[in-house]
């Protein structure tokens, strides 16, 4: 091999690691984040056309990081039930020695797509960010947003949602398929299973009913241990029970109390996190409350029920001595319905003579356009990687240049 060509391959390999070292991070490599107020910005190639940004931000630890990629295979030993049927990749994110990390470590993080559409196996509006958890993709908490003239596809999270010993993240698209919203079973307790309220110690428990709607149950105090069940009834199960002041049933539940001599005494808080538009028409939301079954009727707890119709969170505390006072206990969730009014029917008039005139039609600028589309339209913050990309576009430039003045000096 001649000297020329030596020369000629160090340049191009001088250039590649360069391009390396200042257009992207690695994949599949460990890299360190810095605690503190900032946001942290990590960008990953894929292919020449496409590539994924991580940004932490305002980490409260410094911890490390590692960042997977995988094309085609759904990742292995993952169950493929998605509300999805097109995958487009498959990511892994891992903390580094995750068991050993502050326990107060916490960080909101988005993940930005830049996709190239020819080579998109779906339409780019139907694409989401996806995690897997409790054995199916599932969709993240937040909302996710794409932006057509960026062709970015954007998605945030938090700490909480992270899985231990790995997250797998996927994007997919095509067809919604229909999946179960209440079978979360790594996040929430599950209706008819067994759970166990310890003496003196304050019990959580978390319900999920539907995509962002959860029960809340706190056991306080109790005087001793016990084991309950919780039922969720598709309808009342007492439909001649009488409902006062215009109340309708929302939600009706079973609580059974086992494992015990007696009824435990103890306080109790109940909390619903509703969405407004799966309420019945007509209900208002600020009379929402728990109520019981007692004296053959729905009947309102001691306490005041608190509606925060801001955050669409209702909260009611219990008490076993007064409320909850039998061992098996029927619990509803209610709310007052407005009737619609009565129509006053207008007085009898003779019909007036048609109007003779010519039909007109209808002024097509005054009808009300049909918004599209499923995502919000937001612009990403991609200033961190143009200025990576402003500086390896010049480097290249350099070496080329630096290569062909090497090789023409040598001929």
């Amino acid at each position: 091999m001649s000297r020329l060509s030596i020369y000629i391959i160090a340049a191009i390999l001088l250039l590649f690691t360069a391009m390396s070292a200042y257009g992207y991070d690695t994949l599949s490599h460990e890299i360190a984040v810095p605690a503190g107020q900032a946001e942290n910005k990590y960008q990953f190639q894929l292919n020449a056309d496409e590539t994924v940004q991580l940004d932490i931000l305002n980490p409260t630890q410094a911890f490390s990081f590692v960042l997977n990629y995988n094309k085609v295979n759904n990742p292995p030993a993952l169950n493929t039930t998605s509300p999805r049927d097109t995958p487009v990749f498959y990511l892994e994110l891992l903390l580094v020695n995750e068991t050993e990390l502050p326990s107060n470590l916490d960080f909101n993080a988005v993940l930005r797509y830049k996709y190239y559409e020819p080579t998109l196996p779906c339409e780019p509006d139907n694409m989401e960010f996806l995690l897997y958890r409790s054995a199916r993709w599932r969709e993240f908490e937040s909302v996710g947003s794409i932006d057509r003239p960026t062709t970015t596809l954007t998605q945030g999270f938090s700490r909480s949602e992270l899985r231990p010993h790995g997250t797998h993240i996927s994007v997919m698209g095509g067809n919604t398929l229909p999946v179960s919203s209440t079978d979360d079973f790594e996040l929430y307790d599950q209706f008819g299973a067994v759970l166990t309220a310890a003496k003196t110690k304050s019990n959580t428990y978390q319900f999920q009913l539907g995509k962002s709607e959860v029960l809340h149950v706190e056991i306080q105090g109790s005087d001793r241990n016990f084991n309950w069940v919780a039922t969720q009834l598709t309808e009342n199960p007492y439909p001649n029970a009488l409902f006062q002041n215009a109340n309708k049933g929302l939600r009706f539940y079973k609580i059974e109390i086992s494992g015990t001599t007696g009824t435990p005494i103890y306080n109790a808080g109940f909390r619903y996190d509703f969405v407004n538009s799966n309420l019945p028409s007509g209900m208002t939301v600020s009379t929402l409350k728990f109520q019981v079954y007692k004296y053959s009727m729905w009947t309102d707890l001691q306490q005041t029920p608190d509606v925060n119709t801001e955050a669409s969170i209702l909260t009611q505390g219990v008490s076993s001595l007064q409320d909850l006072t039998s061992s098996i206990n029927y619990i509803a969730i209610a709310g007052t319905v407005n009737s619609p009014p009565t129509p006053t029917p207008s007085p009898t008039r003779s019909p007036a003579p048609p109007a003779q005139h010519s039909p007109t039609k209808p002024d097509p600028g005054t009808e009300n356009p049909t918004p599209s589309g499923s995502h919000k339209q937001n612009k990403p913050d991609n200033s961190s990687s143009s200025s990576r990309f402003g500086i390896n576009a010049v480097l290249s430039v350099v070496l080329i240049i630096v290569s062909m003045a090497v090789a023409v000096r040598l001929l």
